[in-house]
């Protein structure tokens, strides 16, 4: 999941500009709204809070949401790509991206259970030059995506495009980190995982995988990294059966 902080000045949707008090605090509540396309296989519920404090020079915004993704269709899922718009209407707009694959893991999102949504962000100050936008607060979702585990999908997105990619991609990388344990153990996985890395030429996803391998390996040891690929990777071999065979063809 990716998040940048966006000025509300970039907004359209927040036109009305009035000068700040010295020293004004603000609390506001907003339902999540979902604006997936019509038949989404995810419906996202919520509640999201809002606390902002504006002073002549900045703004502190301090924001949480209580929300969850449920599964309301009669397919499990194995993906989905989602994004999240959440705004003040004073301070700053929290835009996420949501990429959640299963492939590798035990449990899908089966019809029925939910996806949590609930965050609670750290304060976020920012400069107002004096100026404070007045808006109504907003949270938006919206899915873009979402694979099945018979192998269908509903809509288009950018992880539907690169999906097949990045998992044939994270299999080879364990299946190459696995090799490189046979051959030197846990120092020989890092310099494996370093010199990947300083390729700088895989996807993001791809990019942050190696990362929390990498601190996996400095955490629990590789040992307990290579029990967990041999899982994954057996997982992975199961569902291609339902994803078809050439899931696990070479490039």
């Amino acid at each position: 999941m990716k998040v940048c902080l966006l000025l509300l000045g970039f907004l359209l949707s927040h036109p009305i500009i009035a000068a700040a008090a010295p020293f004004q605090t603000f609390d506001s509540k907003a339902q999540l709204n979902d604006r997936s396309a019509a038949g989404s296989p995810l419906r996202a519920t919520g509640l999201a809070s809002f606390h902002d404090v504006i002073s002549a020079n900045t703004i502190s915004l301090k924001c949480s949401l209580q929300g969850r993704l449920t599964n309301v269709s009669s397919k499990t899922v194995v993906a989905f790509e989602a994004t999240l718009d959440i705004s003040s209407g004073r301070a700053a707009c929290f835009h996420f991206d949501y990429r959640i694959d299963y492939i590798f893991t035990e449990n899908m999102l089966t019809p029925g259970t939910k996806y949590d949504l609930t965050e609670d962000w750290n304060p976020v100050e920012l400069e107002n030059h004096g100026k404070m936008l007045v808006g109504e607060p907003q949270v938006n979702f919206n899915v873009t995506f979402v694979e099945f585990s018979d192998g269908s999908s509903f809509g288009k997105s950018r992880l539907s495009d690169d999906l097949s990619h990045e998992r044939k991609t994270k299999m080879q990388s364990m299946n190459s980190l696995l090799k490189a344990f046979d051959d030197g153990g846990g120092p020989a996985m890092i310099r494996t995982i370093d010199d990947r890395l300083a390729q700088d030429t895989d996807t993001q996803s791809v990019l942050i995988f190696l990362f929390d391998i990498k601190g996996q390996i400095e955490e629990k040891g590789a040992e307990a990294v290579v029990e967990d690929f041999h899982k994954r990777l057996a997982i992975v071999e199961e569902r291609s059966n339902l994803l078809g065979s050439s899931f696990l063809s070479p490039d």
